[in-house]
């Protein structure tokens, strides 16, 4: 049964896809339009093409009991404990490694250059975005060399997270684990001369300006990129 992770609170609830289920902890609702794949917070309404003409979407908390529901919610994975303290243990080596060579690099001239991972990172988020709205974070990865990246791994952390709480990503199954000021996701093996995307979607907690810093890793490789975005969230 797979337990989902309230994203009002943070509680773990089992079978929380089911509609009418709600968060024990807070009584958070999972059935809620905004909840719901075909909820569309760009234009305010559903896109399920089975809907019926006179239906409209007015609010995004409603809890309409559609039988087209389907949640974004994206299933807990439970790790075991010696291995979110070994994953936790080895980007923490990666980001000192990666600190420790750029502190070299400066101090001994521009001669010396730095460790690059063998694939292309790019990380976007919109500059200015209402606070109902919520904040798209997208990241996007290209292999340009001639052999497989393997595992993939992408960590969000900074100050401003704790302004953010991860509502969804897509592709779901993308998904690795979210705590409070942080969230990580896999693209897993990208194939030589191959992209591709991740979709971080946050609810908003407060208003003004936001700064992330994702940290992107490569199993087969050593070595680390480290990208910043900036927005801001207005009322």
């Amino acid at each position: 049964m797979a337990a989902v992770r309230c994203p009002k609170c943070g509680t773990l609830n089992p079978d929380a896809h089911r509609r009418g289920v709600r968060c024990s902890a807070c009584r958070e609702s999972f059935g809620k339009c905004r909840y719901c794949q075909f909820y569309d917070s760009r234009i305010v309404d559903c896109t399920n093409i089975n809907r019926p003409e006179h239906e409209r979407i007015i609010d995004a908390d409603e809890v309409m009991n559609c039988p087209e529901f389907a949640s974004v919610l994206a299933p807990h994975q439970p790790r075991r404990a010696w291995y979110a303290v070994g994953r936790t243990f080895a980007i923490a080596t990666v980001l000192t490694l990666a600190a420790a060579l750029a502190a070299i690099h400066f101090v001994r001239g521009p001669k010396r250059v730095p460790l690059l991972l063998p694939v292309h990172v790019s990380i976007s988020a919109p500059e200015t975005v209402m606070q109902d709205e919520g904040l798209d974070v997208a990241a996007t990865v290209f292999n340009p060399t001639d052999r497989p990246a393997q595992g993939v791994e992408i960590l969000i952390t900074g100050k401003g997270m704790a302004g953010l709480t991860c509502q969804y990503v897509r592709p779901p199954e993308a998904f690795l684990e979210a705590g409070p000021r942080s969230v990580s996701a896999t693209f897993g093996e990208v194939p030589a001369g191959e992209q591709t995307s991740i979709l971080f979607h946050f609810l908003t907690k407060r208003t003004g300006e936001v700064s992330l810093v994702a940290s992107i890793t490569v199993a087969n490789h050593s070595g680390s990129t480290v990208e910043t975005v900036q927005s801001e969230i207005v009322p």
